[in-house]
């Protein structure tokens, strides 16, 4: 986790807030599987009824992209992030589901004049 990055400090502020128990993963930590080809992910969510997750969160400003255009909800994930959550799941093991969160900063958006 990268608490410089908005969108992930917004995410662990809404699990501090609900009171869910969860692991931020450590950036240093990470440097240690620099020479693997594997994607990681950002935070582990424990929940006492449901399976775990293995959280990796996309963040983007959701705005037009041109003038005139209404925003459009989208995503941006890559070949990779799938097969980086997937083998961090299987390494988890049964109890732990890889999913990807996406979250937008909505601002306003200027109408054209």
């Amino acid at each position: 986790m990268k608490a410089h990055v908005h969108y992930e400090a917004a995410f662990e502020d809404f699990l501090q807030k609900r009171g869910i128990p969860y692991v931020a993963v450590d950036e240093a930590r990470r440097a240690a599987f620099r020479d693997a080809k594997l994607k990681s992910f950002d935070f582990i969510v424990y929940s006492a009824t449901q399976s775990n997750w293995l959280a990796d969160i996309k963040g983007r400003r959701w705005a037009a992209r041109r003038a005139g255009t209404k925003p459009a909800w989208e995503n941006w994930i890559t070949r990779a992030d799938i097969d980086g959550l997937t083998q961090w799941q299987e390494v988890f093991g049964e109890g732990f589901r890889a999913l990807l969160i996406f979250a937008y900063w909505i601002g306003l958006v200027a109408e054209p004049p």
